[in-house]
């Protein structure tokens, strides 16, 4: 890959000026997509398990104003249970959801606890073992009892990775080479048939994307965000200014996500599928700080936050074994949660576990289905359409072009631009922009029939053997069939 020098502040840039280069960004992605030895996937010593319906968790008699974390097991759980926990050193236990958010609306405790059972969030126990316990082998156990519904080994975290006239934005579903070597072509947009669905007068316009991600940075010349600074807002408890969103350092994956989802047209660089769109960003992790329940509270942070435009999800996060996020009980319950409010998410399928399955968590196990679209990533080929290393299988709504050598999109300084940036991040990011499109087409459709006429393009992804496993992306068929829909 070749760089090119940063302009000087004053030379002009776009259309107007002779000069189309950019400042192209090398951001080595290949880490963080690859899989980890078995023993680093998961979080030492921590377990989460869900109760089933009419069993006692223990947290009946919490008192969340001032309790932590509790040592003695309660009285109420069975002999079993007890054991199990006894025999591997329980360290302690605690409600896995907080009684209220920050941003929950002011009530009182005995309204707050109602709505917490009524939502059966009391269910949902974390374990703390110690360190050198076996997880996998404490969670086998506990799912054996019949009053423990759900028991996961908590894995690691990861990041899954007229706007015609824009200078980059090209003109073909081929990649072009140019401004001496570098990429310069979003030939994934006419892959996807972005141009067509813009053509029936859509651009995102009345909709929310809010991109819960790894940190961004929200000044580069195609971003454009709301003014108000709640919805630029990182989840750190103690960050001292919540509205600060470029902690860490990969601020450049959540500033690319933005950009293929929803880049201004502002004759500067590239041009995002949902252009109009109104976007947050939400900083849930950065290099040092991977803890899933900062995810699980950016999710309710978006589904909660008082707008009357629909909103759309973009969940950022993969395990650090490359597997389905959803694997985790309480991030897998806070998605159901906000699709039951009307909320559209869009979650990465992986970059490729073990199994390649996405309805597989990395321990091997079956993942509940949440009504998310989970999407999949495919690589650029001149003719076909080929999954990439994303995981498949049945799980996967909807393919999108992912590649990592080929995705043109926002790098992290003010004009800088990446040329590769892709897997499912990048497929997400897609396809997120393009459920903004189908939103505002016709702002009744619910998540399901969103999911559905995704899932039912009729352009083809193939495998390396050159066996049919899903559908690619299709804007233009999916906004035409959005108008049509009724709820």
């Amino acid at each position: 890959m070749k760089s090119h020098q940063e302009e000087p502040p004053d030379k002009p840039r776009g259309p107007q000026s002779q000069d189309q280069s950019v400042v192209v960004e090398e951001v080595d992605n290949s880490a963080r997509f690859r899989p980890l030895s078995p023993e680093k996937l998961f979080v030492r010593g921590l377990i989460e398990v869900q109760f089933e319906k009419d069993a006692n968790s223990g947290v009946e008699t919490w008192d969340f104003a001032h309790e932590k974390k509790r040592q003695e097991l309660p009285e109420a759980w069975r002999l079993e249970l007890r054991e199990i926990l006894q025999t591997h050193g329980l360290i302690s236990w605690e409600p896995s959801f907080p009684l209220r958010y920050p941003w929950t609306p002011p009530q009182s405790d005995e309204f707050a606890r109602k709505e917490y059972f009524k939502a059966g969030r009391d269910k949902f126990v974390t374990f703390n073992f110690p360190l050198e316990e076996d997880v996998l082998g404490v969670a086998d156990k506990l799912r054996e009892l019949p009053e423990i519904k759900k028991a996961v080994a908590i894995p690691e975290i990861a990041p899954p990775a007229a706007p015609l006239t824009e200078p980059f934005i090209g003109n073909s579903d081929q990649v072009v080479n140019s401004c001496d070597g570098c990429l310069t072509n979003q030939w994934y947009l006419f892959r996807c048939n972005v141009p067509g669905a813009w053509s029936q007068q859509v651009s995102g316009n009345g909709v929310v994307i809010a991109d819960i991600d790894w940190g961004f940075n929200i000044n580069h010349q195609d971003l454009r965000f709301r003014t108000d600074i709640d919805k630029n807002r990182n989840m750190f408890p103690d960050s001292g200014d919540s509205s600060i969103v470029s902690n860490g350092s990969l601020g450049h994956h959540g500033t690319a996500v933005l950009g293929l989802a929803g880049a201004g047209v502002n004759d500067c660089g590239i041009t995002g599928i949902a252009f109009d769109a109104t976007l947050w960003a939400i900083q849930a992790g950065t290099d040092t700080l991977t803890d899933h329940s900062l995810w699980v509270a950016a999710i309710n942070f978006v589904h909660t936050s008082p707008e009357t435009a629909r909103k759309v999800i973009i969940l950022e996060i993969q395990t650090a074994g490359c597997s389905n996020i959803e694997m985790i009980p309480t991030i897998n319950m806070e998605i159901r949660a906000a699709i039951a409010a009307n909320v559209v998410v869009c979650v990465p399928a992986g970059n490729g576990n073990l199994s390649g399955d996405a309805g597989l968590g990395d321990d091997g196990k079956s993942i509940d289905e949440t009504g998310s679209i989970l999407v999949g990533a495919t690589s650029f080929d001149p003719q076909i359409n080929r999954r990439s290393d994303s995981n498949g299988g049945d799980r996967v709504v909807v393919y999108a072009p992912g590649d990592t050598s080929h995705d043109l999109t926002c790098g992290f300084r003010m004009n800088g631009y990446l040329e590769g940036f892709g897997g499912t991040s990048g497929a997400t990011a897609k396809v997120a922009g393009v459920a903004a499109l189908m939103l505002e087409k016709n702002n009744q459709l619910t998540p399901l029939q969103i999911r559905e006429i995704l899932k039912h393009s009729s352009k083809y992804v193939v495998d390396g053997g050159m066996k049919q496993v899903g559908s690619l992306l299709d804007a233009n068929r999916a906004v035409a069939e959005a108008s049509a829909a009724h709820p």
